[in-house]
């Protein structure tokens, strides 16, 4: 299994040209996942009226992935999908559980023998609080990312700040924000 998943990274990395003559050339990693962005006030509006620096500024310069589907109903699972890589435990009876797949903060930090603050985690959605390792006898809270939340649930413009604020201080190279304005601001419609 260990040997698939490593096949299929590698194959990847090779199909979509992060990966060079053995070498990353990404020197950081910055995921973004907007919480409930609704397609048609997004990426699917031809004029990407609510969004222009994140379409005009940010795309051309990222990956942006449009292939990753999941249930709405779990959203909280499709988040540590992405995360651990793994699908197992969908549909979990403690969704706030800390998972048993490795996430990608530990084989990261164990792999490369790097420090905590290099991996960091935010989130303006307090509930996402169990995501940031997992309970494997091999990896485990010691090789997690640094994390923080907002005071505020679904406050972006805090966690705008604090985000900011750990980058300058703490140089991360792998990042996980997980947005919640958007589903606040959908609410409000």
């Amino acid at each position: 299994m260990m040997k698939r998943s490593i096949l299929l990274i590698l194959s990847f990395l090779l199909i979509n040209g992060n990966y060079v003559y053995g070498e990353f050339k990404a020197k950081n990693v910055v995921i973004v996942v907007g919480d409930q962005f609704r397609h048609d006030e997004s990426f699917g509006d031809r004029t990407h009226q609510y969004i222009p620096h994140l379409w005009n500024d940010l795309v051309p310069n990222a990956s942006r992935c449009v292939t990753f589907y999941g249930n709405p109903s779990y959203m909280v699972l499709v988040h540590l999908a992405i995360i651990t890589g793994s699908w197992k435990d969908l549909r979990r009876l403690k969704p706030d559980e800390i998972p048993d797949q490795h996430t990608l903060f530990e084989y990261y930090r164990k792999a490369l023998k790097k420090d905590k603050n290099s991996c960091y985690f935010i989130t303006s959605k307090p509930e996402f609080n169990f995501m940031t390792y997992s309970n494997h006898e091999e990896y485990g809270e010691d090789f997690g990312a640094t994390a923080e939340f907002t005071k505020q649930p679904n406050n972006d413009e805090e966690l705008y700040e604090k985000l900011t604020m750990f980058m300058k201080k703490n140089h991360p190279s792998l990042v996980f924000v997980i947005l919640g304005g958007a589903h606040s601001f959908n609410k409000k419609k």
